[in-house]
């Protein structure tokens, strides 16, 4: 059955001219500078962003015994080394995050007390199986609700005396799952492998960047393996946040539907120049018989953000591009320019 939409603008954006607009800093590499960080030694440094899920994060890792402060715009997360977490036996509580879910899950395999992680009525709704059954061949305890999808709450007793290092052939690709599987080998004796579908790669830039002993290896011309030796301690790192550039995206696409605008590019810290998203390149409007919206991102080779999320940005802006209906033609092109960036 086909469906029909109308859009009502109410207000149209002023003109503007000279004008800085900062995006929020990335969520992803906030949430996992906080998890590493609390695993190195030493008081590292983050700004970062500040939001409920990073909240949660922060909330999370302060029941396990980490001391996080923050002065003015910057955290200060005390660290107490691989499996420094302090005795806890209770609820951690995350909220819509299934980043802090996932991460915390990753982080009490090797930890010797049980602990019930949960989250909002959102969350609940959310499958874990993919996650915790590699998590018990590690060796933690999992039990949870009986049913199809495997869902929170969970409650993880994790093992502290015999957790084994695994392969671990993840067939669906997913960041939040590696990531979970790279905290618990980071406490594993050991080396633990992760066979991907190149996915975000945020933690294994700031592991590789402090020391950790990760390496990862193209095997085939789809999968990466990262290998990880466990239990070589880590020190503190200071870390300003990049912003986020899926956040900028709307604003550069205005720009572009503008007259006699342009605007300016920043660059990324060091360590994620070459792995993060780094720049919009420009895309013209241009006009053979019609006008099309070209929308031609350069997003990193390992990124994981799904078309389906990117196509109602091209959707809403091809809304406002004059003469006929380009929409599925812009769709087209901005997919095949995505794939072409993601194997090039």
């Amino acid at each position: 059955m086909s469906k029909t939409f109308s859009v009502l603008i109410n207000k149209k954006i002023k003109r503007f001219n000279n004008k800085s607009i900062i995006v929020d800093l990335d969520k992803s590499i906030t949430h996992r500078c906080f998890f590493i960080a609390a695993n190195c030694i030493g008081v590292s440094k983050i700004k970062g962003l500040v939001s409920e899920d990073i909240n949660t994060t922060i909330n999370s890792l302060r029941l396990l015994g980490i001391k996080i402060l923050k002065k003015k715009e910057f955290y200060y997360v005390y660290g107490n080394g691989i499996s420094g977490f302090k005795k806890f036996s209770g609820t951690i509580y995350c909220g819509n995050s299934g980043t802090t879910s996932r991460s915390i899950l990753g982080l009490l395999s090797c930890y010797p007390h049980p602990v019930t992680v949960t989250g909002d009525p959102s969350l609940k709704t959310r499958p874990f199986k993919r996650l915790t059954y590699f998590l018990e061949k590690i060796g933690a305890n999992i039990t949870h609700p009986i049913n199809k999808n495997f869902q929170l709450p969970i409650k993880i007793y994790g093992t502290k005396n015999w957790p084994l290092a695994q392969c671990h052939n993840l067939k669906i690709p997913s960041a939040q799952i590696k990531t979970a599987l790279i905290y618990a080998g980071l406490q594993t004796p050991g080396i633990t492998e992760i066979i991907e579908t190149p996915t975000r790669d945020h933690a294994e830039i700031i592991l590789k960047y402090i020391g950790a002993d990760l390496k990862v290896k193209k095997i085939s011309k789809k999968k990466n393996i990262i290998s990880i030796k466990g239990l070589k301690e880590m020190h503190s790192f200071s870390i300003d946040v990049p912003s986020d550039p899926s956040s900028a995206c709307f604003f550069l696409v205005q720009t572009l539907l503008s007259k006699n605008l342009s605007f300016l590019k920043t660059g990324q810290p060091k360590i994620f120049s070459e792995s993060l998203v780094e720049d919009v390149l420009i895309l013209n409007a241009f006009k053979p018989s019609d006008i099309f919206l070209i929308l031609s991102l350069s997003f990193n080779r390992n990124s994981d953000i799904p078309l389906k999320e990117l196509v109602p940005l091209a959707n809403a802006q091809a809304i406002q591009i004059a003469g006929r209906s380009s929409t599925q033609d812009t769709i087209i092109f901005f997919g095949q320019f995505i794939l072409f960036k993601l194997l090039d």
